[in-house]
C-alpha cells in the first residue's frame, strides 16, 4: 500500500512508476488510454489525472502540459463532475481500482 501524502492545498496518491530505463515503451500512453476512455474524459483531463497518478500537483503538472495552474484546477473540476467526486483522491481511487480490478465483462 502506498503512503498518502497529505499538505494543506492537495492530497495526492503517490504510485510507484518504473524509472524511464524499465518503464516499457508506451507505459504511460496506455494508461492514458485507458483514463481517456473512462467516463468520457476529454484527452486533456485524461492528461491532468494521468499527472496526478504520478503524484504531481497543479504547478508541476501545469508546467509539463503548458497551461495555467487555473486551466489545471478547471480541468480538475470538470473531472470531478464527470465522476461524481468531490476530490482528487476520490477520482484517483476510483480510476485506479478500475484499472487495477476491471469488472469484468
Amino acid at each position: 500500500m502506498h503512503p498518502i501524502r497529505r499538505s494543506t492545498r492537495t492530497v495526492s496518491l503517490a504510485v510507484d512508476c518504473p524509472s524511464r530505463a524499465e518503464r516499457p515503451s508506451g507505459h504511460h500512453e496506455d494508461l492514458l488510454r485507458t483514463i481517456h476512455l473512462a467516463r468520457g474524459l476529454s484527452r486533456r483531463e485524461a492528461q491532468v489525472v494521468t499527472a496526478g497518478i504520478r503524484g504531481l500537483h497543479t504547478k508541476a503538472t501545469a508546467a509539463e502540459l503548458g497551461l495555467s495552474p487555473k486551466t489545471v484546477d478547471e480541468l480538475w473540476r470538470r473531472v470531478y463532475r464527470k465522476f461524481g467526486c468531490s476530490s482528487r483522491i476520490e477520482v484517483l481511487s476510483r480510476i485506479l481500482a478500475g484499472v487495477l480490478f476491471p469488472t469484468p465483462q
